[in-house]
């Protein structure tokens, strides 16, 4: 696995877990029966404030192009490099028909 291609399933992989972070509480995704911490959304209005109170828009400054890449830091980098135990290639392409 080249360096760039292990970095673009990192950032794959921060995405897909910063989509379950956010879907879970919203009631996109099923939920332990169990867990009764989460309340499903049943209108716009709730979907609305519920994505206000979930943005990171200008968490990092009116300049930012970044968004929550901000939060690999080259610390996160070397942790998630250590994690590696084969050197798989994993494609992240997607046929464009």
């Amino acid at each position: 696995m080249t360096r760039r291609t292990g970095l673009a399933v990192i950032l794959w992989w921060t995405g897909f877990l910063g989509f379950l972070v956010w879907a879970m509480p919203i009631g996109l995704l099923p939920q332990s029966a169990n867990n009764h911490s989460w309340k499903p959304i049943t209108n716009e209005a709730e979907f609305r404030q519920v994505m206000k109170e979930l943005s990171n828009w200008g968490r990092w400054g009116p300049d930012d192009e970044l968004g929550a890449s901000n939060l690999i830091t080259p610390a996160k980098r070397k942790q998630a490099a250590a994690l590696v135990e084969e050197g798989l290639t994993t494609s992240l392409a997607h046929e464009v028909a």
